[in-house]
């Protein structure tokens, strides 16, 4: 998609279609100074003394030019109210834009906002719109045999900006571009069904995006080496399936050698039956989507292979897949972890855990910076923030303060929760140095990032359980039915800031 900018809106081509964006409030709109032709102002005046024009966000009214200005539309699209704008509401609205110019098959198409715009961050409002347009578009139809309008129609965007603010648009609107295509990785990934996309196949995939590009490195280290590092976690959790597991990281170098790296660690078990704890069948299809975390991951190493921040990062994504099997791990089994630690198996479905302990001891062994993990990790944190928010939880205030930052742009929201020595004692087994789950009801998720924590060796860590947002059922905004690729922009951000 390419991104242009403009001072004023030309009315000259007759297949133009403009968005313009209002509040509520129809008279605190100025629409002379969009220099709308006289037969288009006439019928949106008429309208709003119709009251046909609310402002409310999302909603739109269409207008179709008369006389020599047949075949030009002007679509009016509701900001809401003026003092809660931010650049989330200008993305969620980018998204309806971009649907809209979809199912009406444009090509291009130029949206103008008002005044009261100007007074956001004019990088971000560049790339809000054009992330907007790009997630709110997004579409998984590799598996339909009949497909509409699989190549997005819309190629070209022009947003119309005051000549100060051109370049910070078009520098943000095309960033936003390359963050709205890495969220489609990390969506495929996660919408991929489990029988495309094993431990071995996700590696492929990994392995050829990063290719032979300049300044990465992927390790790939298979069950037989797994052992040999002694990852019983890991490994664990992977007996039962025939698809084996894998621990994939790569390696990028965009600083000095001297300077240590930033740590990205994703969960991903590419199916979870919940292995002989078995889940219930009932929406047991979508646990294809349980290694969203490392797809998120994935997502953001795209982000970096065409953004290039200049820090050192490591990808670690562990990969299994937990099946009910003669050779599935038990209830009662005892794992010894790579750093030593021997843990019980009170449920195995409480697999995430374990597979992210191994590849955090490993991590902590490349002495990074800092670490963050993503997992679609406990059932728990749905029921404690619905699909509203991520969980974070942390040993690093410092962390928590950038995510919360990030989150208040991106929109990807966070909510903190404790992480209590109590919730530790939660975790205490009488034959081992951990249980892997709490059998109780009690804090959930604040127990599993407790267990986590046992692993990162002190390391600034910040972990971020995506449960409760990695996928919708309803299309809305910027947001498609499906796999949200959840995480994914508050990692790009994270790296890039």
């Amino acid at each position: 998609m390419v991104i242009k900018t403009a001072v004023t809106i030309d009315w000259s081509t007759k297949t133009k279609v403009v968005y313009l964006g209002y509040f509520e409030g129809f008279k605190s709109v100025d629409f002379n100074s969009y220099g709308i032709p006289k037969p288009f102002l006439d019928a949106v005046l008429a309208s709003a003394k119709d009251k046909e024009l609310s402002g409310k966000s999302g909603n739109q009214s269409v207008f179709v030019g008369q006389g020599k200005h047949l075949g030009q539309r002007i679509v009016l699209v509701g900001l809401g109210k003026k003092d809660a704008l931010t650049v989330d509401v200008l993305r969620k609205l980018a998204g309806e834009i971009g649907r809209n110019a979809n199912a009406s098959k444009l090509s291009d198409i130029t949206i103008a906002m008002p005044k009261e715009v100007g007074e956001l961050d004019s990088s971000w409002v560049g790339q809000s719109l054009s992330e907007g347009i790009g997630l709110g578009t997004y579409k998984f139809d590799q598996y339909l045999s009949k497909k509409e309008g699989k190549e997005t129609p819309l190629k070209s965007v022009t947003i119309v900006a005051e000549k100060a603010a051109q370049t910070a648009i078009k520098k943000g609107a095309e960033k936003g571009v390359v963050v709205s295509q890495s969220v489609a990785v990390a969506r495929d990934l996660a919408n991929t069904p489990a029988n495309d996309l094993t431990p071995k196949l996700f590696v492929d995939y990994v392995t050829k995006l990063v290719g032979k590009a300049k300044g990465f490195k992927v390790t790939i280290i298979d069950a037989k080496k797994a052992k040999q590092l002694k990852m019983g976690a890991l490994l664990g959790v992977g007996q039962g399936s025939i698809n084996p597991p894998y621990l994939l990281i790569v390696e990028y170098s965009g600083a000095a050698n001297t300077e240590k790296p930033i740590a990205l660690v994703g969960k991903g078990v590419t199916f979870d039956t919940g292995g002989i704890s078995i889940k219930p069948s009932t929406g047991m299809g979508e646990m294809k989507g349980d290694m969203g975390g490392a797809a998120a991951v994935v997502g953001a190493l795209n982000a970096t292979m065409n953004l290039r921040p200049k820090k050192n990062i490591l990808f670690v994504t562990p990969l299994a897949e937990n099946m009910p099997s003669a050779t599935a791990q038990r209830p009662g089994d005892i794992v010894r972890a790579m750093n030593g630690k021997s843990i019980e198996i009170t449920n195995t479905d409480a697999e995430g855990r374990l597979i992210l302990a191994d590849a955090l001891c490993y991590t902590v062994k490349q002495k990074p910076k800092e670490i963050v993990d993503l997992a679609t990790l406990t059932g728990a944190c749905v029921i404690a923030l619905g699909n509203s928010a991520s969980a974070i939880l942390s040993n690093n205030e410092g962390l928590v303060a950038t995510f919360k930052g990030i989150a208040e742009q991106t929109g990807d929201r966070v909510w903190q929760l404790p992480l209590y020595d109590d919730h530790l004692e939660l975790l205490k087994s009488n034959v081992a140095d951990l249980l892997n789950a709490y059998e109780g009801r009690l804090a959930g998720t604040s127990t599993a990032a407790k267990f986590l924590e046992q692993f990162v060796d002190g390391t600034p860590w910040l972990h971020m359980d995506i449960a409760s947002t990695m996928s919708s059922n309803t299309t809305k905004g910027y947001t498609p039915k499906g796999m949200t690729g959840s995480g994914t922009r508050n990692l790009i951000e994270y790296i890039l800031s």
